[in-house]
């Protein structure tokens, strides 16, 4: 039915231009860095290239199959998937990215994101402010409620994602669940420094 409707509607991909596509998953790799599953959808995506991925940015050190990772690819064009090395960061599963001309331009998008994706999370877990009408109403026959606050490390942005997901579904009426941050990668000092402040 796809290809009926494609071959149809004139549906075609322009493999002259520069690449653009969607993350399908991404890790980091201890040894090697970020690995990014891409699925280029317009476009050809080459080796070399500046690409920007939602809040991480990068030049792209090597491309390879996503079922064979000894089969390295140099070139990527329209629907296919590869894995790209070379980002910064391990961008979130479903984010577009875009192949720029400037490694500076590429950080200060990536820098913005990530500015605005903070200031949104910081935003969404801040304390409620007492005043005194709501006081009497939180005294009066309320219990005691704690908040667990997490700090979430895994290896791959959909493995958080999945994680928060069944950690939203959690209520209790005495506990709250507070994630204070969630990223890709291994438990680090600054983590633990966190978690003794909080």
């Amino acid at each position: 039915t796809l290809l009926t409707v494609a071959e149809l509607h004139e549906y075609k991909a322009n493999p002259s231009r520069e690449a653009l596509g969607t993350c399908l998953e991404a890790q980091q790799m201890a040894d090697r860095g970020v690995m990014a599953k891409v699925m280029v959808q317009n476009g050809t995506l080459h080796v070399g290239d500046v690409v920007v991925c939602g809040d991480s940015f990068g030049r792209i050190k090597s491309m390879d199959d996503t079922l064979n990772s000894k089969l390295r690819h140099e070139e990527a064009p329209p629907s296919m998937p590869v894995n790209i090395w070379g980002l910064d960061i391990a961008p979130a599963a479903g984010e577009h990215f875009y192949v720029l001309d400037d490694i500076g331009l590429a950080r200060e998008i990536a820098e913005a994101r990530a500015k605005r994706v903070r200031s949104e999370f910081l935003s969404g877990v801040a304390p409620t402010h007492v005043t005194l009408e709501n006081l009497f109403d939180r005294l009066d026959g309320a219990v005691e409620v704690s908040t667990l606050n997490i700090i979430l490390r895994a290896d791959t942005r959909g493995s958080i994602e999945a994680i928060r997901k069944e950690l939203g579904k959690l209520e209790h009426p005495e506990v709250k669940l507070r994630i204070l941050q969630a990223m890709v990668g291994g438990v680090t000092e600054a983590d633990v420094t966190l978690a003794d402040a909080s």
